[in-house]
Protein backbone atom coordinates (compact mmCIF):
# COMPACT_ATOMS: atom_id res chain seq x y z
CA UNK A 1 0.00 0.00 0.00
CA UNK A 2 1.22 3.55 -1.09
CA UNK A 3 4.23 2.25 -3.45
CA UNK A 4 2.96 4.94 -5.68
CA UNK A 5 2.85 8.05 -3.59
CA UNK A 6 6.01 6.52 -2.20
CA UNK A 7 7.92 5.16 -4.99
CA UNK A 8 9.91 8.32 -5.88
CA UNK A 9 11.06 9.37 -2.24
CA UNK A 10 12.53 5.89 -1.88
CA UNK A 11 14.41 5.86 -5.15
CA UNK A 12 15.55 9.70 -3.77
CA UNK A 13 16.89 8.05 -0.32
CA UNK A 14 17.85 4.71 -1.61
CA UNK A 15 15.41 3.51 1.46
CA UNK A 16 12.05 2.16 2.14
CA UNK A 17 10.23 2.03 5.35
CA UNK A 18 7.42 -0.95 5.68
CA UNK A 19 4.98 -0.64 8.12
CA UNK A 20 2.03 -2.90 8.20
CA UNK A 21 -1.42 -1.29 8.06
CA UNK A 22 -2.43 2.21 5.87
CA UNK A 23 -3.18 4.17 8.76
CA UNK A 24 0.63 3.82 9.49
CA UNK A 25 1.54 4.72 6.10
CA UNK A 26 -0.65 8.16 6.54
CA UNK A 27 0.50 8.60 9.52
CA UNK A 28 3.98 8.52 8.27
CA UNK A 29 3.47 10.66 5.64
CA UNK A 30 1.60 13.57 7.36
CA UNK A 31 4.95 13.66 9.75
CA UNK A 32 7.03 14.06 7.09
CA UNK A 33 8.22 10.55 6.24
CA UNK A 34 7.62 9.86 2.63
CA UNK A 35 9.61 6.93 2.12
CA UNK A 36 7.09 4.48 3.75
CA UNK A 37 4.78 1.43 2.16
CA UNK A 38 2.45 -0.58 4.08
CA UNK A 39 1.91 -4.84 3.85
CA UNK A 40 -1.22 -4.12 4.43
CA UNK A 41 -1.17 -6.57 7.47
CA UNK A 42 -0.10 -9.34 6.11
CA UNK A 43 3.36 -10.89 7.09
CA UNK A 44 6.78 -9.88 4.90
CA UNK A 45 7.18 -11.93 2.68
CA UNK A 46 10.24 -12.55 -0.13
CA UNK A 47 7.72 -10.97 -2.62
CA UNK A 48 7.34 -7.69 -1.18
CA UNK A 49 11.41 -7.69 -0.71
CA UNK A 50 11.39 -8.61 -4.44
CA UNK A 51 9.50 -5.46 -5.31
CA UNK A 52 10.67 -2.95 -2.95
CA UNK A 53 14.63 -4.12 -3.84
CA UNK A 54 13.61 -2.48 -7.33
CA UNK A 55 13.41 1.28 -6.32
CA UNK A 56 16.09 0.78 -2.83
CA UNK A 57 18.63 -1.41 -1.50
CA UNK A 58 17.93 -0.57 2.20
CA UNK A 59 14.55 -1.29 3.73
CA UNK A 60 13.60 -0.64 7.31
CA UNK A 61 10.81 -2.97 8.91
CA UNK A 62 9.12 -1.02 11.52
CA UNK A 63 7.58 -4.23 13.90
CA UNK A 64 4.54 -3.62 15.59
CA UNK A 65 5.44 -3.33 19.59
CA UNK A 66 2.11 -5.27 20.30
CA UNK A 67 1.82 -9.68 20.34
CA UNK A 68 1.10 -9.66 16.24
CA UNK A 69 4.37 -7.72 15.44
CA UNK A 70 6.66 -9.42 17.99
CA UNK A 71 5.22 -12.95 16.23
CA UNK A 72 6.31 -10.88 12.80
CA UNK A 73 9.61 -9.79 13.78
CA UNK A 74 10.31 -13.91 14.91
CA UNK A 75 9.65 -14.83 11.42
CA UNK A 76 12.24 -12.06 10.15
CA UNK A 77 15.15 -14.83 10.11
CA UNK A 78 13.29 -16.24 6.80
CA UNK A 79 14.99 -13.71 4.74
CA UNK A 80 18.23 -14.59 5.69
CA UNK A 81 20.01 -16.75 2.83
CA UNK A 82 22.88 -16.75 1.22
CA UNK A 83 22.52 -13.27 -0.27
CA UNK A 84 22.80 -12.06 3.15
CA UNK A 85 26.49 -12.69 3.13
CA UNK A 86 29.43 -10.04 2.16
CA UNK A 87 30.60 -11.96 -0.16
CA UNK A 88 27.67 -12.62 -2.31
CA UNK A 89 27.88 -11.92 -5.76
CA UNK A 90 25.06 -9.92 -5.93
CA UNK A 91 24.28 -6.61 -4.19
CA UNK A 92 22.53 -8.12 -0.87
CA UNK A 93 19.64 -5.89 0.35
CA UNK A 94 20.39 -4.29 3.44
CA UNK A 95 17.38 -5.62 5.71
CA UNK A 96 17.22 -3.77 8.88
CA UNK A 97 14.69 -4.16 11.81
CA UNK A 98 13.28 -2.21 14.69
CA UNK A 99 10.22 -2.72 17.03
CA UNK A 100 8.10 -0.32 18.25
CA UNK A 101 8.11 0.81 22.07
CA UNK A 102 5.28 0.45 24.53
CA UNK A 103 2.89 -2.16 22.27
CA UNK A 104 2.34 0.71 20.00
CA UNK A 105 1.98 0.73 15.91
CA UNK A 106 3.70 3.94 13.82
CA UNK A 107 0.37 5.52 13.94
CA UNK A 108 -0.18 5.35 17.97
CA UNK A 109 3.39 6.09 18.38
CA UNK A 110 3.48 9.09 16.16
CA UNK A 111 -0.32 10.27 17.83
CA UNK A 112 2.07 11.42 21.02
CA UNK A 113 5.64 11.68 19.82
CA UNK A 114 6.78 14.06 16.80
CA UNK A 115 8.80 12.84 13.81
CA UNK A 116 12.14 13.07 15.40
CA UNK A 117 11.15 10.51 18.03
CA UNK A 118 10.34 8.16 14.57
CA UNK A 119 13.83 8.88 13.57
CA UNK A 120 15.38 7.85 16.57
CA UNK A 121 13.61 4.57 16.42
CA UNK A 122 14.38 4.08 13.40
CA UNK A 123 18.54 4.93 13.84
CA UNK A 124 18.28 2.16 16.35
CA UNK A 125 17.28 -0.61 13.69
CA UNK A 126 19.34 -3.66 13.33
CA UNK A 127 20.82 -5.65 10.55
CA UNK A 128 18.48 -8.69 10.20
CA UNK A 129 21.06 -10.94 11.37
CA UNK A 130 21.72 -9.20 14.58
CA UNK A 131 18.41 -8.51 15.30
CA UNK A 132 17.14 -12.19 14.31
CA UNK A 133 20.27 -13.83 16.65
CA UNK A 134 19.06 -11.24 19.39
CA UNK A 135 15.91 -12.54 19.80
CA UNK A 136 16.81 -16.02 19.94
CA UNK A 137 19.07 -15.44 22.88
CA UNK A 138 16.74 -13.09 24.98
CA UNK A 139 14.32 -16.14 25.38
CA UNK A 140 16.84 -17.96 27.89
CA UNK A 141 17.83 -17.80 31.22
CA UNK A 142 21.25 -17.79 30.56
CA UNK A 143 22.10 -18.51 34.24
CA UNK A 144 21.34 -21.93 33.26
CA UNK A 145 24.08 -23.88 30.89
CA UNK A 146 20.86 -26.27 29.37
CA UNK A 147 19.30 -22.64 28.03
CA UNK A 148 22.91 -21.44 27.01
CA UNK A 149 23.17 -24.73 25.29
CA UNK A 150 19.85 -24.16 23.26
CA UNK A 151 20.38 -20.54 22.73
CA UNK A 152 23.55 -21.28 20.59
CA UNK A 153 22.25 -24.22 18.82
CA UNK A 154 19.47 -21.86 17.92
CA UNK A 155 21.44 -18.81 17.00
CA UNK A 156 23.83 -21.25 15.03
CA UNK A 157 20.56 -22.47 13.10
CA UNK A 158 20.16 -18.93 11.89
CA UNK A 159 23.57 -18.52 10.57
CA UNK A 160 23.14 -21.82 8.82
CA UNK A 161 22.52 -20.17 5.13
CA UNK A 162 25.79 -18.39 5.12
CA UNK A 163 27.65 -20.70 7.52
CA UNK A 164 30.78 -20.79 5.28
CA UNK A 165 31.04 -16.75 4.94
CA UNK A 166 32.84 -13.83 6.51
CA UNK A 167 29.58 -12.52 7.78
CA UNK A 168 29.18 -15.73 10.10
CA UNK A 169 32.60 -15.90 11.41
CA UNK A 170 31.44 -11.93 12.41
CA UNK A 171 28.58 -13.29 13.89
CA UNK A 172 30.20 -15.95 15.46
CA UNK A 173 31.85 -13.84 18.14
CA UNK A 174 28.27 -12.07 18.93
CA UNK A 175 27.29 -14.85 19.96
CA UNK A 176 30.28 -15.92 21.76
CA UNK A 177 29.93 -12.91 23.53
CA UNK A 178 26.73 -12.51 24.28
CA UNK A 179 26.53 -16.13 25.41
CA UNK A 180 30.02 -15.36 27.74
CA UNK A 181 31.17 -18.48 25.81
CA UNK A 182 34.69 -19.36 23.88
CA UNK A 183 34.82 -18.26 20.45
CA UNK A 184 36.39 -21.39 19.23
CA UNK A 185 33.74 -23.43 20.77
CA UNK A 186 30.77 -21.16 19.06
CA UNK A 187 32.59 -21.19 15.66
CA UNK A 188 33.23 -25.27 16.04
CA UNK A 189 29.62 -25.63 16.66
CA UNK A 190 28.37 -23.87 13.89
CA UNK A 191 31.09 -26.15 11.37
CA UNK A 192 28.38 -29.43 12.85
CA UNK A 193 25.49 -27.62 12.24
CA UNK A 194 23.78 -29.82 10.11
CA UNK A 195 20.38 -28.05 8.61
CA UNK A 196 18.27 -24.85 9.51
CA UNK A 197 15.25 -24.75 11.47
CA UNK A 198 12.93 -21.80 12.94
CA UNK A 199 13.62 -20.25 15.97
CA UNK A 200 11.34 -22.17 18.71
CA UNK A 201 9.57 -20.17 21.18
CA UNK A 202 10.32 -22.03 24.59
CA UNK A 203 8.54 -19.66 26.35
CA UNK A 204 8.26 -22.22 29.59
CA UNK A 205 11.47 -23.34 29.31
CA UNK A 206 13.09 -20.31 28.02
CA UNK A 207 11.42 -17.00 30.44
CA UNK A 208 10.25 -18.88 33.17
CA UNK A 209 12.81 -20.47 33.97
Amino acid sequence: YGLFLAKQAIVRHDLCFLVEGYTDVIAMHQAGIKNVVATLGTALTAQHVKLISRFATRIVYLFDGDAAGQKAADRASEFIDWQSAVESRRDPIDLRVAVLPDGKDPAEFLGTNDADAMRSVIAGAEPLLAFSIGRCIERYDLRRPENKARAMTEALQILYPIKDSVSATDYVNVIADRLNVEYTAVFKALKETKAPMACLLYTSDAADD
